[in-house]
């Protein structure tokens, strides 16, 4: 499963879309929901923390042009 975590257009929360995720669909009838994380947070932060919830999934953190990667609890960071 691949978590896309993205600033929402409406508030300063980040967004959480599950792709290939569908027990997330299953609970809640989307693919995205709301996280705790705002724009004041640390890619790296939401990243080691969206992989301590989701383990074994990929999760690309995207700030305006810059995006940060990381998979199976790496830290790598990639554009």
């Amino acid at each position: 499963m691949t978590i896309n975590l993205y600033k929402s257009r409406e508030s300063d929360c980040y967004m959480a879309q599950f792709i290939g995720g569908q027990e997330i669909v299953d609970m809640f009838g989307t693919d995205t929901i709301p996280t705790g994380f705002t724009g004041q947070s640390k890619p790296e932060v939401m990243i080691a923390t969206m992989q301590r919830l989701n383990p074994g999934s990929i999760v690309v953190v995207t700030q305006g042009t810059m995006q940060h990667i990381a998979t199976c609890g790496s830290s790598g960071h990639g554009e």
